[in-house]
């Protein structure tokens, strides 16, 4: 798997697996949600051997009229998602931070992360990467 693969194979892979609110961003257009949305996103990435260690940030977020419950019970959907990931995944570990109310968005809110290591698609032999800064840490607003 490559760098750019990394969160459209997760959001897939969630979706597969009943996570449907599963979404690469929110709030760009400044619409609030309808319903439970979590936002999937990057936090840190580097390279271990021959694959990633990531580091994944996900943003619950729960309009009012579903309270902070919502959140809850999307954390659910996402704890038995990550339990079942398949082996591009190895060893999720899912987090989660507490339920606030942001007045920016309208909705409760919950950080969590889930952290893993993935296979790199690239062979022995390819060096098509040498001189690619491949190890970051993104910082700055999240949702």
């Amino acid at each position: 798997m490559t760098y750019s693969e990394l969160l459209p194979a997760l959001r897939d892979e969630l979706v597969s697996l009943g996570v449907s609110a599963a979404v690469f961003r929110y709030g760009e257009s400044g619409a609030r949600p309808s319903s439970p949305v979590a936002a999937l996103g990057i936090k840190s990435c580097s390279l271990a051997g021959e694959g990633f260690d990531v580091l994944f940030s996900i943003t619950l977020l729960s309009p009012r009229s579903f309270g902070p419950a919502g959140c809850e019970t999307l954390f659910s959907e996402l704890s038995r998602a990550a339990t079942s990931l398949s082996s591009a995944f190895e060893s999720p570990v899912l987090s989660c931070g507490d339920t606030s109310f942001d007045t920016k968005t309208d909705c409760f809110m919950c950080r969590a992360t889930l952290s893993t290591r993935t296979a790199s698609s690239k062979g022995g032999d390819e060096t098509e990467d040498e001189g690619i800064f491949l190890d970051f840490s993104v910082l700055g607003v999240e949702i």
